[in-house]
């Protein structure tokens, strides 16, 4: 029954939270709190604790090997992923209460939804170039399709 239990909290995490699968770990969000759970030995270990904000979304580039997160109180910041080491963060990019977060490997962009604002909105990944893309009525998560060139936005 044991099995069966983990099995079944490992579900509820991955459908609940956003979850990006790196190597054989995955990292995860739950309100303020970025977690990796190791897939082998079940551990959950606390990346990174942010007090007083709520996390939705989380984005990973594989080539420079970086996690991406919007953080409520208006910012994104990112930490480089895998880390031994105590996560230091930093802000890419100020925002507008984002939500939703997706990053484009292929032109190196990080793509977000401001739920204040309605507005999905994009920069480069060092957070230059800041550019509205399109507006939007209660805009949610995104996700993007890189063979196809879209940007997906779902509710």
């Amino acid at each position: 029954m044991k099995e069966h239990s983990s099995l079944l909290v490992m579900f509820s995490v991955l459908s609940l939270c956003d979850v990006q699968c790196i190597e054989e770990n995955c990292c995860t969000q739950t309100r303020s709190y970025v977690k990796e759970i190791d897939l082998k030995s079940r551990e959950i270990k606390v990346l990174l604790w942010v007090p007083g904000n709520f996390l939705f979304s989380l984005a990973y580039d594989y080539d420079e090997r970086y996690l991406y997160i919007p953080r409520r109180n208006g910012d994104i910041i990112k930490f480089p992923y895998p880390n031994n080491q105590t996560v230091q963060f930093e802000i890419v990019i100020s925002t507008n209460s984002t939500i939703g977060i997706a990053f484009d490997s292929v032109n190196k962009h990080i793509y977000w939804t401001e739920d204040a604002t309605g507005k999905i909105m994009r920069c480069n990944a060092d957070g230059t170039n800041k550019t509205t893309i399109f507006e939007e009525t209660e805009p949610g998560a995104l996700s993007i399709d890189i063979e196809n060139r879209f940007v997906k936005r779902t509710v």
